[in-house]
């Protein structure tokens, strides 16, 4: 399994990721060079900041007679989300039971995706909640985050989050969607899962879990 990015790497130190990942495998005098004409730095700076990736362990070393190679142990793709990741986890979790709501995992067909984050803010509007919404445009995935705001009465809480779930779901369902993308179904999802998914096609997941699971010990009374 590959390491996962460090979600504290700096600008200057992503600017020196861009050319690796452009010329890997790629030494440290080519790096200098690329970036002394496009940022003016220095050689001493440049050297430093390779060092520092190398420490954080998103840059690995593979020496070749008096030189280094230096290559990403991570693709351009996998790093960027592993970042988005971290920084959706963060928004998320601050202040957890002021902000934290639910974090939701939808997909919709990719020319719906706008339709979906457009009707987010439709939601705000009839809830008085608040929706941080982050995506993977090209492949339709929307991670909404609802937020609690000032709300202290839980149950009034959970009647805005049910309500916004709800009306959400339902225009997922309409635009050809499904409740997750890539986090899986879990509890939460549990009952928008079987609302949207066709019963043939719970079936065959049964079938498949029984193939595995015949006595059924795994996750027992769980989605399957």
């Amino acid at each position: 399994m590959q390491q996962a990015i460090e979600s504290k790497i700096s600008d200057a130190e992503w600017e020196i990721m861009r050319v690796i990942w452009t010329n890997q495998p790629v030494t440290s005098r080519f790096i200098s060079n690329v970036l002394m004409e496009k940022m003016s730095w220095k050689a001493a700076t440049i050297k430093t900041l390779i060092g520092r990736l190398v420490d954080k362990g998103v840059v690995s070393t593979e020496q070749e007679g008096n030189k280094y190679l230096y290559s990403a142990i991570q693709t351009e793709e996998e790093s960027i989300q592993s970042m988005t990741s971290a920084v959706l986890n963060h928004i998320c979790s601050t202040k957890v039971g002021h902000v934290l709501a639910n974090l939701m995992d939808e997909v919709v067909p990719v020319n719906h995706i706008a339709t979906l984050y457009n009707y987010t803010k439709v939601l705000e509007e009839e809830s008085g909640l608040k929706l941080i919404s982050f995506g993977h445009a090209g492949d339709g995935n929307l991670h909404t985050c609802i937020t609690r705001g000032d709300i202290q009465s839980q149950a009034v809480w959970e009647e805005k989050r049910d309500f916004v779930l709800k009306k959400i779901y339902q225009k997922i369902h309409e635009l050809g969607g499904l409740p997750s993308a890539e986090h899986g179904i879990g509890v939460i999802k549990k009952t928008y899962f079987h609302q949207m998914t066709a019963d043939v096609n719970l079936e065959l997941m049964r079938n498949i879990k029984s193939v595995f699971d015949p006595n059924h010990l795994l996750n027992p009374g769980k989605v399957l």
